[in-house]
């Protein structure tokens, strides 16, 4: 394959996983009426290729880029949302505040969403993952179970100097 045919399907691949499109696009027949339209020469990968390798390889990249990003950042802001998906799935997002904002992880919390234990496990996790050092700021939903995560003693006992510290920094003396 030549480069610039292996350009373009790196480059239709981010395009794909970046707007969620599904994989088939490649095999309906408007799109590829549209690819030939545009360059007649050019066959777009399979839906098998666009899902498999040139998948992975786009995941590679922006891992290793998020990875630099968190390694770079002095400071880092912990954004949490829960949500329900089209499939009514409860989901736990985590999005990371630093020079660029950065989507983190998703997490399925069907079965405990409603547990404040889970949450804090989830929240610490991510912020041992990142470096506890460079979160300066938490933000979370009003809900009962994210308020009870921030209080119970899991919380407390592995970062309870933080919540301390962070408090202190933003009182008036």
């Amino acid at each position: 394959m030549r480069p610039q045919a292996q350009n373009t399907d790196k480059a239709l691949a981010k395009a794909t996983h970046a707007s969620n499109s599904p994989f088939s696009l490649v095999t309906n027949g408007y799109w590829q009426t549209a690819f030939k339209a545009l360059r007649p020469s050019y066959n777009p990968p399979s839906r098998q290729s666009l899902s498999g390798p040139l998948f992975h390889a786009e995941y590679e990249v922006a891992s290793v880029s998020i990875i630099n990003l968190i390694e770079e950042a002095s400071c880092i802001t912990l954004v949490t949302d829960g949500w329900t998906n089209l499939e009514a799935e409860s989901r736990m997002n985590f999005a990371l505040g630093t020079s660029s904002p950065l989507f983190f992880k998703s997490v399925n919390t069907a079965t405990n969403r409603d547990s404040a234990a889970y949450m804090t496990d989830e929240v610490c996790g991510v912020m041992e993952l990142v470096g506890s050092s460079k979160v300066k700021a938490l933000v979370t939903k009003n809900a009962s179970n994210m308020k009870a995560a921030l209080v119970i003693d899991r919380f407390s006992l592995r970062y309870g100097h933080w919540l301390r510290r962070t408090l202190s920094e933003h009182v008036d003396k």
